[in-house]
């Protein structure tokens, strides 16, 4: 595992230490490419080229919220795309000197944050023209058209994913949470909501 991401880098002659620090940087939270710019103190049109050659790969997906232009997006997020990949920059790079000290709750809790973002592109894949979406006032784990191939403009399915079993009051108080922060939405003025929905691990089981 200590080799792996420099391994894998290069098999696909990606060299060099900008991509190892990307991946890092991503990684740990910097998701924006005003972010990973960030953490290198430069103009995000420098990281560019590493960004692309990244995502040609298949190391990094470029994010686009529901409705906004590939060509042009005005949003983009930036994400890890092997679980396994991800794994290592989230969880085992940052935390491998002190896990041994850690009590058992603690890496169970690290462990269950990086199996809830493989159950979200889980939950993603099986609506191909879902995303997520996001905005100044908050993010939502995917919105999708309420029928397969239909516009988000007939009418959208906004979901909120987690991952452990859900009783109801709480599966209630979330809808009513998701509902609030869409309310706030400009995307609430465009797009009609055909109904709020909470999936938790229940879906695994069905």
């Amino acid at each position: 595992m200590e080799n792996e991401p420099r391994r894998l880098l290069a098999d696909e002659q990606i060299n060099g230490t900008n991509p190892i620090s990307v991946l890092e940087a991503v990684g740990r939270g910097a998701h924006k490419p005003s972010e990973i710019a960030a953490r290198f103190g430069v103009p995000q049109t420098q990281l560019a080229k590493v960004l692309y050659a990244l995502m040609d790969c298949g190391f990094l997906h470029r994010d686009i919220p529901l409705g906004q232009s590939e060509r042009n997006p005005k949003n983009v997020l930036y994400s890890i795309v092997d679980p396994s990949l991800r794994f290592w920059y989230q969880i085992y790079s940052p935390h491998k000197s002190r896990w041994p000290s850690y009590p058992a709750s603690a890496k169970q809790r690290l462990l269950a944050q990086h199996a809830s973002t493989v159950f979200e592109d889980y939950f993603r894949s099986r609506h191909p023209d879902g995303r997520r979406y996001w905005e100044k006032v908050g993010e939502f784990d995917m919105v999708r058209p309420a029928k397969e191939g239909t516009t988000p403009g007939r009418g959208v399915i906004v979901s909120e994913v987690k991952f452990r079993s859900l009783a109801e009051p709480e599966r209630s108080r979330l809808s009513d949470d998701v509902r609030t922060r869409w309310q706030r939405t400009e995307a609430s003025r465009r797009w009609p909501v055909r109904r709020f929905e909470i999936i938790d691990d229940s879906l695994l089981r069905a």
